[in-house]
């Protein structure tokens, strides 16, 4: 015998719970300001030229103006920090769970403290 309930929810509840559940999602994919370097040894350009490399564990063999995957543009300054200020959560999700780059080498560390480190300092653009 099945067991049935006379509960009703509401058409809402599904979309409240899946939000909650969004919300409440892999913490070590949200930026996290702990564990940073000093303000000093974090510059623009140390992310920029870990993102516009095109080496394994760089971004613009895949995001460049040539190419662009996502609208993003890896390769020039303006590009990089474009992507940063308009979708810092989303590259930074990428990147720290190892989804991207998607063939290449996933990022050390270091190079995810330099990217964190440069974001919790206010991300400044450096020309």
């Amino acid at each position: 015998m099945r067991y049935r309930s006379n509960v009703k929810y509401h058409p809402y509840t599904l979309l409240l719970v899946v939000l909650l559940f969004y919300a409440c999602g892999d913490s070590d994919l949200r930026v996290q300001c702990d564990n940073l370097l000093p303000s000093a040894q974090t510059k623009f350009i140390d992310v920029y030229a870990l993102l516009s490399s095109s080496g394994p564990s760089g971004c613009a063999t895949c995001h460049a103006p040539s190419n662009p995957n996502a609208n993003y543009d890896f390769l020039t300054k303006p590009g990089v920090y474009e992507a940063l200020s308009n979708h810092f959560d989303v590259v930074y999700a990428q990147i720290a769970s190892g989804r991207m780059p998607e063939d290449g080498t996933p990022w050390s560390e270091s190079n995810i403290q330099i990217l964190r480190s440069w974001y919790c300092y206010g991300g400044p653009y450096e020309p």
